[in-house]
């Protein structure tokens, strides 16, 4: 089983299913985080599917459950969100991908930036346990200032024959223009790894580490645009 160190100390690592995507919504609906698999012995998950020939429109419930068996080696794997309290882990097996979905109960706090935690397999709907660990780095880089594009608009009286007689009015236009910003970037990085652990001991079943770059923007002075 593997070990990781984590602010100082040896932690053996369980799931980050949830870390970055729920609760604290770090991850946005379109945002994933990719990274590996490693499976050190053989585990079984429940995947769900679509049912064939289903109509999502006119059926009632379109998934279907199936219990898949992962063999011990290298998966490439992807985290997103697919609901309020729930995680979707896509395993790539072959040409085909698994989708692994975790529960998070109401009792368990998902760290936002930095921490562990542990899922039960009875709460997860999994048959194995889930312990995790993600740490975050921010960067805030120098106060820039320049001119960008931009947009704003004008009321203006305009008129218009009709063909008959000439009509006023005002209406809305937008124009393209610049503007005057300062601003400084945030870059931040997040690490994630977990470890699925059989259920209700501590064997590692499987080893997943990845990572996630995220560049966001910060204005502190917007001139006129004009």
């Amino acid at each position: 089983m593997k070990n990781m160190e984590f602010n100082g100390g040896p932690f053996r690592s369980k799931v980050l299913f949830g870390l970055l995507i729920f609760g604290t919504m770090v991850l946005g609906a379109c945002d994933s985080l990719k990274g590996s698999l490693s499976v050190e012995k053989e585990f079984v998950g429940k995947s769900t599917s679509n049912r064939p020939n289903c109509r999502p429109y006119d059926d009632w419930d379109c998934e279907t459950e199936k219990r898949v068996t992962f063999k011990p080696g290298q998966y490439s794997a992807e985290i997103s969100q697919s609901g309020r309290n729930e995680i979707q882990m896509a395993i790539k097996v072959g040409k085909n991908s698994e989708n692994i979905l975790v529960k998070v109960p109401n009792n368990v706090h998902l760290p936002e930036k930095n921490g562990e935690f542990f899922i039960r397999g009875s709460d997860a709907g999994q048959e194995f346990d889930l312990q995790g660990v993600v740490s975050t780095v921010e960067t805030r880089g120098d106060t820039r200032r320049e001119r960008q594009s931009c947009t704003y608009d004008r009321y203006e009286q305009v008129c218009w024959n009709n063909g008959r007689t000439v009509q006023c009015g005002v209406q809305r236009r937008t124009y393209f223009g610049y503007e005057t910003v300062e601003y400084y970037t945030v870059d931040t990085k997040k690490d994630l790894a977990f470890n699925l652990l059989q259920q209700g001991g501590a064997q590692s079943l499987a080893h997943f580490s990845g990572s996630q770059m995220t560049s966001e923007k910060i204005y502190t002075y917007r001139g006129q645009c004009f």
